[in-house]
């Protein structure tokens, strides 16, 4: 049972394998961290007052999640695409989950100018469970100011954070990120004006970011606290 239960928390994107087991360190912290949250399945759920559809949906996960441990799946997989976001097959583009009968649920506030910038920007997107970080435009426009946006792929939700002067900066950010055992942060700017004084912002693994209350001159001094 202790297996089944410790391979649903993979499975169900709570902990980022991509992420989380690039290094030795790194390996070790995953596996404290689904131990930590396993422990909570065997002696802390209360089951009594979850809804069948609630008990069925945790059972689910919990099968899949054998079965990606024992080599008979692939585990869920979200399947991100750019459309156009007028549906008329130009600019600009919008990010979509492509659904299995080929139906698409367009994330409207995440736009670009071109599709190219769009792929772009899900190659070089980062993954903190089941919350996947990228750039795009503040104001959904395609166009500069840029912002770090969390897609909670639970619930497909959208989730805004920050404010640069460019993409370059956005993704600067986003690259010089750190993951702990259930946080990923990074500096901003602390007004949203892509300027000094900067500021450390966390994101958790639910899509929800807050902001450190100390203020840095410097993206440098900022970054060096992290």
């Amino acid at each position: 049972m202790k297996k089944v239960i410790l391979s649903t928390l993979v499975a169900a994107g709570l902990i980022s394998v991509s992420v989380l087991a690039a290094t030795p360190e790194s390996r070790r912290d995953l596996i404290h961290q689904i131990k930590d949250l396993s422990y909570y399945f065997i002696d802390d759920a209360d089951y009594r007052s979850a809804s069948d559809e609630e008990l069925v949906a945790v059972q689910k996960l919990l099968s899949d999640a054998r079965d990606l441990l024992e080599g008979r799946s692939n585990g869920p997989q979200i399947d991100y695409r750019c459309v156009s976001k007028y549906n008329d097959g130009g600019a600009p583009y919008a990010v979509a989950i492509r659904n299995e009968d080929y139906s698409y649920n367009v994330l409207k506030p995440l736009i670009y100018s071109s599709k190219d910038l769009c792929e772009s920007s899900l190659t070089a997107s980062h993954q903190f469970g089941s919350v996947k970080l990228l750039c795009s435009s503040k104001y959904s426009d395609g166009n500069n100011p840029h912002s770090i946006y969390m897609i909670n792929e639970f619930d497909q939700s959208v989730g805004k954070a920050s404010a640069f002067a460019n993409v370059d900066s956005c993704q600067e950010s986003l690259d010089k990120g750190v993951y702990s055992r259930d946080r990923f942060a990074t500096c901003v700017p602390k007004y949203d004006d892509g300027n000094n004084p900067w500021v450390v912002m966390s994101i958790d693994s639910a899509g929800k970011a807050t902001r450190s209350q100390i203020v840095f001159k410097t993206k440098d001094e900022c970054q060096s606290e992290l």
